[in-house]
């Protein structure tokens, strides 16, 4: 007996695959097999703008996935708020302020206050904005508006130095005068003055004026003196000069007696010699120079050991060997420094060697070995009576001196 096994052919089942737009639209339509992975390939879906958004495709929703049943993919997408440009001008069209809002948003002005041109006949002051600013909805352009008010014109008289003598204001067209008191200039050293006349001419008012006094003038003669003064204040010379002329110093060249640090020579006056304006004085200035002083170093018996030029307030330095002085027959010598005692520089100064003699001899053969004889009267090396008790001896110029 035989058997017989049944045998089928296979179709794969296909499955509907849709891409639409958001708001339903079909974009497009595909059948893809089970387990298969659907690709859009389309033109990139677009939303419409409104007036608030702008939309940009984003992705698909759901997400896809491998195929196990029909579906349907709907695009999604991101939404930007709009902005628009908001532009505030003047009265001529002059843009005065513009920013970029975005919808919803109530503009603000943040510009300088706006201001239109006065004309010979009104003046104007800012009023608000037309149309009315209210949230925005779309690109917008406001406009500013002004109230005008009729114009006062003032009118100004004043002297010739600008003193004010009259004030008021005038209405378009009229013509001003000056009511007050006859405008005057106090004389000066040069010239006495008489009212002339208004310059510029007087005209019916167009515009703010300021008339002003113009004088006429009569040349007088005046004099100033000039004082021609020592650093110290003292006269060396005066002289009366006519007003606005040049003074000129006849007096002898100014001097000034050297101090210990410096020579002086005139260098020039103080302030600098102008037109003569009023009475003046002028102080006479030096250029000062550090002096100069001779310097020596000299040995007992005269001899120079050295000599300099220093300038005040230097210290003098000896810079050869110490100085020696030879032993004779009664004592020996050891230099004991300089006198004067040296110092700052300020004024010639020799400074001598001097020395502290020691006895050659024993000390029964020395003069002094018992201490000074106070019988006889002892010296130091100034010149000066001293004490009994001060031991040693310096010989100066040949003399002998206790120390």
């Amino acid at each position: 007996m035989a058997t017989y096994t049944a045998e089928y052919d296979s179709t794969a089942v296909l499955y509907t695959v849709t891409f639409a737009n958001n708001n339903g639209t079909e974009l497009q339509k595909t059948e893809y097999t089970y387990g298969s992975t659907p690709t859009y390939n389309g033109e990139t879906p677009t939303k419409p703008a409104t007036a608030q958004y702008t939309y940009t495709f984003k992705t698909w929703t759901p997400d896809i996935t491998t195929v196990t049943e029909a579906t349907t993919y709907t695009a999604k997408f991101d939404s930007i708020v709009n902005a628009y440009a908001i532009t505030f001008v003047n009265y001529d069209g002059t843009v005065l302020y513009s920013d970029v809002l975005a919808y919803g948003k109530i503009p603000t002005y943040e510009g300088a206050n706006p201001t239109k041109p006065a004309t010979a006949q009104y003046t104007y002051s800012f009023k608000g904005w037309t149309p009315e600013i209210v949230a925005i909805t779309q690109a917008a352009t406001y406009k500013a508006e002004y109230d005008s008010t009729e114009v006062l014109y003032t009118v100004t008289f004043q002297n010739y130095d600008g003193k004010v003598l009259q004030s008021q204001n005038y209405t378009y067209g009229a013509t001003p005068q000056y009511t007050g008191i006859t405008p005057s200039r106090a004389s000066n050293k040069e010239y006495a003055y008489t009212f002339k006349a208004w310059k510029p001419k007087i005209v019916p008012v167009t515009q703010n004026a300021v008339y002003t006094a113009t004088y006429d003038s009569t040349e007088i003669e005046s004099y100033v003196t000039i004082l021609f003064l020592n650093y110290d204040s003292t006269l060396i010379y005066s002289q009366v000069v006519r007003y606005k002329r040049m003074p000129v110093y006849e007096g002898p060249t100014p001097t000034r007696k050297p101090s210990a640090h410096y020579t002086y020579t005139f260098k020039s006056w103080s302030p600098a010699i102008s037109v003569a304006l009023e009475n003046t004085i002028y102080i006479a200035q030096y250029d000062s120079l550090t002096r100069y002083y001779s310097i020596r170093f000299v040995d007992y018996d005269g001899t120079i050991l050295q000599s300099d030029e220093l300038l005040y307030g230097e210290t003098p330095f000896y810079r050869g060997a110490e100085p020696t002085r030879e032993e004779d027959s009664e004592y020996t010598y050891t230099f004991d420094g300089w006198t004067p005692k040296i110092a700052p520089v300020d004024e010639d100064v020799a400074y001598v060697a001097t020395y502290k003699a020691e006895p050659r001899n024993t000390a029964d053969h020395h003069p002094y070995a018992d201490g000074p004889d106070e019988s006889k009267p002892m010296y130091n090396i100034l010149g000066n009576p001293v004490d009994s008790h001060y031991r040693g001896i310096v010989i100066q110029g040949g003399r002998k001196f206790l120390r």
